[in-house]
């Protein structure tokens, strides 16, 4: 029993972290080249829903703030605009960027 709750727990996991991944850079699982494709597609969405229900109550909780410069994990997504914009350059008009 407790092995198939395991293993329950890491599949939602796996989910979470392709939701999050196409959520970060809009790059998706290419799930129609199998057959369950069906099936994926429904695993794909629970994970989409753990997700968002997690950043629902990571927002909520009082355990969690804002990250800081100061905190070490190297710089804020909004403080690297100088980069994004020379970066953009290379890719022409076919850049586009992702919220």
């Amino acid at each position: 029993m407790l092995g198939m709750i395991r293993w329950v727990l890491e599949g939602t996991l796996v989910a979470m972290l392709l939701s999050a991944i196409r959520k970060e850079t809009g790059m998706i699982f290419f799930y129609n080249q199998y057959q369950l494709g069906g099936w994926i597609h429904k695993y794909l969405s629970w994970g989409e829903m753990c997700y968002s229900r997690t950043l629902k109550m990571v927002k909520r909780s009082s355990l969690f703030r804002k990250q800081l410069n100061d905190d070490g994990f190297g710089r804020i997504n909004g403080n690297q605009t100088k980069g994004r914009e020379r970066d953009q350059s290379q890719f022409g008009s076919r850049f586009v960027e992702l919220d």
